[in-house]
């Protein structure tokens, strides 16, 4: 939520015009009072009331406003040109989005044996083909080319040592969580989740 101050009406339209652009699909920018004339302390209670940030344009504001502003929590920014303004909006814009999670491969290998232990389950000895395994990555299983299934890794081992990572071409063993049907020669890709920066494609 945006009030905007400005020195003259021709000013407020060329703000409005150029605010409305930034909306789209990420974001929504809503102008809830446009007024000429020096920021207020009417300003800074209507930026209260409607969580509204204060935008003034060549204009100036009181003490006794900056003040109320300051007791309320409420931000005025002034600027003189125009493009910082918008640049400003822009940056503030980007920084609301929430980070994308995706997923990222980091490594292949192949199971060369299937070890079968009581009261633990399955565990696959793996060699490494490039890359790397993480602990708290997942892994794509796949059998004749096919994929078989997508799973997480309970276990990840160099010799006996439960560690976090294993660099290709070292071999390790794995634990499947909650899979056991696994096969000498079955192809593993080995991924792991990142955050991603959304970035917003504004209109021109």
């Amino acid at each position: 939520n945006i009030i905007i101050k400005a020195g003259t009406f021709g000013e407020i339209e060329a703000l409005k015009t150029s605010i409305n652009k930034l909306k789209n699909d990420d974001v929504d920018i809503e102008v809830v009072h446009a007024g000429i004339g020096a920021v207020t302390t009417s300003d800074i209670m209507l930026a209260t009331a409607s969580n509204a940030v204060i935008l003034g344009f060549r204009v100036k504001a009181d003490s006794k406003t900056l003040q109320a502003a300051d007791k309320e929590g409420i931000q005025v920014k002034r600027y003189d040109i125009i493009f910082n303004l918008i640049d400003e909006i822009k940056k503030a814009l980007q920084g609301m989005l929430e980070p994308e999670e995706k997923e990222e491969r980091i490594g292949s290998g192949e199971i060369k044996e299937v070890f079968k232990i009581k009261k633990i389950g399955a565990i696959s000895g793996i060699q490494l083909n490039d890359g790397f395994v993480v602990k708290d990555g997942f892994v794509k299983i796949y059998r004749n080319s096919s994929l078989l299934t997508t799973v997480n890794i309970e276990t990840l081992q160099h010799y006996k040592d439960q560690v976090k990572r294993v660099d290709a071409p070292k071999e390790c063993g794995i634990k499947f969580e909650n899979f056991s049907d696994i096969s000498v020669g079955d192809e593993l890709e080995f991924y792991r989740y990142i955050q991603v920066e959304r970035t917003i494609e504004f209109k021109k």
